[in-house]
């Protein structure tokens, strides 16, 4: 019974990992554009979200999920499911930043983001790598 847990879990968590790793580059860039540069915030969060579909993708596609079929529809459907997720995040944003301080921008896109995680990993792996496994 545990090892059928394990089993189970192990995407989710693989999934996971990937995608600490890919948030981290997505904060990384959206903090040092909204720092250090005039871009306003909204612009910023899509520029660093697009570099974080990318690595999560790959990330994903060659260390999570195993696909077997080619790269690019999965790239499609990964795309198209993280733009829902961007939309939530945005509009997550906007809701938190028109009640606080720019101040607060870091911790906003943080807690946005592990609250659209669980819904992320069910639209990357039901809709951008359809649930299979090789």
């Amino acid at each position: 019974m545990i090892k059928k847990t394990i089993k189970k879990l192990t995407p989710f968590l693989r999934y996971s990992g990937a995608s600490t790793i890919s948030f981290t580059l997505d904060l990384l860039i959206f903090w040092l554009l909204t720092s250090y540069t005039s871009i306003n915030y909204m612009v910023a969060l899509c520029m660093s979200y697009t570099a974080n579909i990318m690595l999560n993708f790959t990330l994903c596609y060659f260390f999570v999920f195993h696909t077997p079929f080619h790269w690019v529809k999965a790239f499609i459907r990964h795309y198209s499911s993280s733009l829902i997720n961007l939309f939530f995040q945005q509009i997550g944003m906007y809701v938190v930043l028109s009640h606080t301080t720019q101040q607060h921008m870091i911790a906003a896109r943080v807690g946005i983001a592990a609250l659209t995680f669980i819904i992320n990993y069910f639209f990357v792996k039901y809709v951008a790598f359809k649930g299979k496994r090789s």
